[in-house]
C-alpha cells in the first residue's frame, strides 16, 4: 500500500468517526426532543383530567343542590298542606272543647 493510499484510508476513518458523533449527536437530539414531547402529553393528560374531574364535581354539586331544593320546595308544601288542614279544624276542636266544657258543667 502506498503512502496516499493509506492517507486515504485514515481520511475515510476520520470522516466515518466524524459521521458517527454527528449520527450519535442526532440520536441524543431525537431523543431528548421526544422526551420533551412525552412530558407535554403526560401534563396535557394530567390537566385534562383535572379539568374533567372539575366538571365532574361541579355537575355532582349542581344535581345535588338540586335534589335539595326539591325536597325543601316538597317539604314546605307538606307543611302548608298540614297547616292549611289543621286551620281547617280549629272551629271544630273549639266546638268540641265548649261541648266538654259546657257538658262538664
Amino acid at each position: 500500500m502506498s503512502a496516499e493510499d493509506i492517507e486515504r484510508i485514515k481520511k475515510t476513518e476520520e470522516k466515518a468517526q466524524e459521521e458517527i458523533e454527528k449520527a450519535r449527536e442526532k440520536a441524543e437530539e431525537i431523543m431528548e426532543k421526544a422526551d420533551e414531547e412525552a412530558q407535554k402529553i403526560v401534563k396535557g393528560a394530567e390537566q385534562n383530567a383535572r379539568k374533567k374531574a372539575e366538571e365532574i364535581k361541579e355537575k355532582r354539586k349542581e344535581e345535588a343542590e338540586e335534589k335539595a331544593e326539591k325536597i325543601l320546595e316538597n317539604t314546605e308544601d307538606e307543611i302548608a298542606e298540614l297547616k292549611s288542614k289543621a286551620e281547617n279544624r280549629v272551629p271544630d276542636a273549639v266546638e268540641f272543647v265548649v261541648k266538654e266544657i259546657s257538658a262538664g258543667s
